[in-house]
């Protein structure tokens, strides 16, 4: 049998005077430009009627959803229990190929509905817009433009749209597809009505586990979802509870005004500094390498994507719970794939400043960049995509708005200048999430202000058999139960594990991965708070960034507690944790071209001495 082939959209017959390739645009901005009217309507003319295809149809978006986890049925001829790529190195470009393929089949669509709705005198404009068209991403790590702060895209929060409308041409309100899924079997997504393509776990039946709620739902959820006496009427058909994710998008809350980046910003401007990484590796994925040390190394563009999975969803059954938050439902919510298309768009970022760096520290049991990408076919005759073919994303027909060079780094020639284009990009991304260089280049007089301070914690993510589970982190007091932790303003950070269960019935991927004992890494980063509390010294009584004065404030003030699904957790069910803070150097630079550099970290061991889950030098972790 046939595979399906994907390619990406084809480049338009007439092309753009302005983009050379089509370009993947901010969601917000290409949403409030109306000379994007005709793209905005068939884009919500075909993603509703993708929405709404029999579940049985293979392209259907039912089934491609389900690539990502359940139902775990078979997917262009490959087993369905066999995709999973998260804690790999190729977490990143096995995402990529599965957003193309969603964009692909909009596209596919959008044609269907101008062939068929468009008067004949109207179809070749129509037709060159949705050539032009490509899919656009969610920075969540930015300031959305339309609130000026972290929020969801303003099109993600309206539950109905006006576009321009079919035959008429008129401007009408449409139910908006991004505001939720509903199944289009219109029975809950655990029915036996549904026979394979049922949602089904062998914690269904219990209502403290999450999939309790995925098997009774109609629809999808943001932090909507609570169990009795909260009355099922209210959720089991969508319930978007939209300012709860802006809230936790928004803390942790102690960046200073009018600058305010945020925690998340943070995290991505790190990703982009100039050696942060020693691999590839390191940056792709969550995974614990113990063969490639390196304090940095804990962070990657995985873990950051894994808290805003959690912050989208919510994860505490208290305040409510939504499918974001669990692997096996997430990409079932329209906003995944605006999540993973910045995910993308960040991989491209990452490897427009580091081009040589790709599967460069493999070990012989790692993914290699020639494994297949299942089940993504680039041709009718089986053959597999693997990381090689979506290492350069321009030969899938699309760009980035942020990585489209200005004119300015041309010559006269019409030839690009790699250094004046690479200084460029650094300066745009100084502007959009340098937090730590702003405080610090702004507060010469703190003693100290070259030092900085992170907390490495080494998790194993299967210890509570696949179950998500979240750690917070604390500098101060901690009042009030579980479902206060994330937005308690003493707390300075979060590790979301987004992890999915090991019984044979579910996930291939992450059964082997327990069975190997394998740990995965996170990273908070301390400089920020810190700072902010030495400017008010009576209020924390810290008066600087000198490493004795920081490591006794953290060892009298930093904790951490660990909670599922709202329910609080000993650290003694997490045994394999390693918990301990770092000091190291970081020069932050005045010339905006520059992107700030972090090296020379030496663990503080002591500061967390005594503290369940504190690693010990003994542990051998740089």
């Amino acid at each position: 049998m046939a595979t399906y082939p994907l390619k990406g959209i084809p480049l338009p017959e007439v092309p753009d005077p302005i983009h050379r390739i089509p370009v993947r645009q901010e969601i917000d901005a290409w949403y409030m430009n109306r000379s994007n009217d005709i793209q905005l309507s068939l884009f919500i003319q075909a993603m509703g009627k993708f929405m709404k295809m029999d579940y049985r149809e293979q392209l259907s978006f039912f089934q491609i959803a389900g690539i990502h986890g359940q139902p775990y049925t078979d997917w262009d001829g490959l087993k369905g229990r066999e995709f999973c790529s998260h804690n790999t190195s190729i977490f990143p470009t096995w995402h990529r190929p599965y957003v193309l393929l969603l964009e692909q089949r909009l596209y596919e669509i959008m044609l269907d509905i101008i062939g068929k709705d468009v008067p004949h005198d109207h179809q070749a404009k129509w037709k060159t817009e949705a050539s032009h068209w490509r899919f656009p991403y969610w920075d969540w790590a930015a300031k959305s433009k339309v609130h000026q702060d972290f929020t969801l895209p303003l099109l993600v929060t309206s539950q109905y749209v006006d576009i321009l409308t079919l035959p008429d041409m008129l401007i009408k309100t449409v139910k908006n597809p991004l505001w939720q899924f509903d199944n289009p079997a219109n029975v809950p997504m655990g029915s036996p009505s549904m026979g394979k393509y049922a949602l089904t776990s062998k914690d269904q039946d219990d209502p403290n586990a999450a999939f309790y709620y995925w098997t009774r739902a109609f629809s999808t959820s943001k932090w909507g979802i609570r169990p009795k006496p909260f009355p099922e009427a209210n959720w089991i058909h969508g319930s978007q509870q939209n300012e709860l994710v802006n809230i936790a998008l928004q803390h942790p809350a102690w960046y200073s005004e009018p600058i305010k980046i945020g925690s998340i910003a943070e995290a991505v401007y790190r990703m982009f500094a100039p050696g942060y990484f020693s691999s590839w590796e390191a940056f792709a994925s969550t995974l614990y390498v113990s063969q490639n040390p390196g304090a940095t190394n804990f962070l990657s563009l995985e873990f950051i994507h894994n808290n805003i999975h959690n912050f989208v969803g919510g994860s505490d059954l208290k305040t409510g719970i939504g499918q974001m938050s669990d692997v096996p439902v997430a990409a079932f919510d329209p906003v995944f794939w605006l999540h993973h298309c910045n995910v993308d768009r960040q991989l491209a970022i990452w490897q427009t400043l580091n081009p040589d760096k790709w599967f460069d520290a493999p070990l012989k049991s790692d993914t290699k960049p020639t494994d297949h990408l299942n089940p993504f076919h680039y041709d009718k005759n089986s053959h597999s995509w693997d990381s090689n073919r979506a290492r350069d994303w321009t030969h899938s027909n699309y760009q980035y708005d942020t990585l489209e060079p200005p004119k300015s780094v041309y010559n006269e020639h019409g030839e690009l200048n790699r250094d004046l284009w690479i200084a460029e990009l650094r300066r745009i991304l100084n502007e959009k999430y340098s937090n730590t260089r702003h405080e610090l280049l702004s507060s010469p007089r703190i003693e100290g202000n070259k030092n900085d301070y992170i907390i490495n914690i080494l998790y194993d993510r299967y210890a509570l058999d696949g179950q998500s589970y979240t750690i917070h982190f604390f500098l101060g007091n901690i009042e009030g139960g579980p479902e206060s932790y994330a937005t308690h303003p003493n707390q300075i950070g979060m590790v979301y594990t987004f992890s999915s269960g090991t019984d044979d019935a579910r996930c291939a991927n992450c059964k082997d991965q327990k069975d190997q004992g394998l740990l995965s890494t996170a990273q908070i980063h301390l400089t920020v708070p810190l700072l902010k509390y030495a400017r008010d010294p009576a209020e924390r009584g810290i008066n600087n960034l000198i490493p004795d004065e920081v490591r006794n404030y953290l060892s009298a003030n930093l904790t951490w507690k660990a909670e599922v699904l709202g329910r609080p957790i000993e650290m003694s069910r997490l045994p394999r944790t390693k918990i301990y803070v770092l000091k190291g150097t970081a020069d932050h630079h005045s010339d905006a071209r520059r992107l700030s550099n972090y090296y020379d970290y030496t663990p503080m061991y002591e500061v967390c001495a005594g503290k369940p889950g504190a690693a010990h030098e003994s542990d051998g972790l740089e």
